[in-house]
């Protein structure tokens, strides 16, 4: 199944050596030019820049700015506003992963199927690409996914690697 994504969790992976841990979940990945310009050319030198550039299954498809609603534009960054865009112009269902609170917020609004960085991390255990989501889960916070202590365990409670109500989940990390 293909998604769309904006910058940050492959800026993410990259930074931790997991880029193509999000080709084991969505076997392609389109992305659209303000987040290639974004991760690519910003950020060439940069975690995520010379894997994106490299990475045959990352295509970037056109939006056309003239497409971007000047609402999400003042809402968001282009790359986010773009990504949302190119989601909605390849149907609803298909998954975009973006990281920031407030393009989730919107995106989902928009009625797309939003997935974030942690929530790939469960998707790679369900399908059996990674064994334990923990370890890579860390890494990603040390990387720069913003996610709080309550958000943290959650997710590990859904990849049922902290059980509810035991007394780590109520410690914390």
């Amino acid at each position: 199944m293909p998604a769309v994504s904006n910058s940050g969790p492959l800026i993410l992976f990259a930074r931790i050596g997991r880029l193509g841990l999000i080709r084991t979940v969505f076997a392609e990945v389109f992305i659209p030019p303000a987040v290639r310009s974004e991760v690519v050319g910003q950020g060439e030198g940069r975690p995520g820049a010379a894997e994106v550039a490299a990475a045959s299954w990352i295509t970037t498809q056109d939006v056309g700015g003239s497409e971007v609603e000047p609402s999400l534009l003042a809402a968001l960054d282009r790359g986010e506003a773009e990504a949302i865009v190119l989601a909605e112009r390849l149907g609803s269902q298909m998954p975009l992963l973006l990281d920031d609170r407030r393009g989730r917020r919107i995106a989902r609004d928009r009625g797309l199927r939003v997935v974030g960085s942690a929530g790939l991390l469960v998707l790679a255990k369900q399908r059996g690409a990674i064994p334990l989501i923990r370890a890579t889960l860390d890494r990603l916070r040390l990387a720069g996914l913003y996610l709080d202590d309550g958000a943290y365990r959650e997710v590990l409670a859904i990849a049922d690697e902290v059980p509810a109500g035991t007394e780590a989940e109520e410690d914390g990390p």
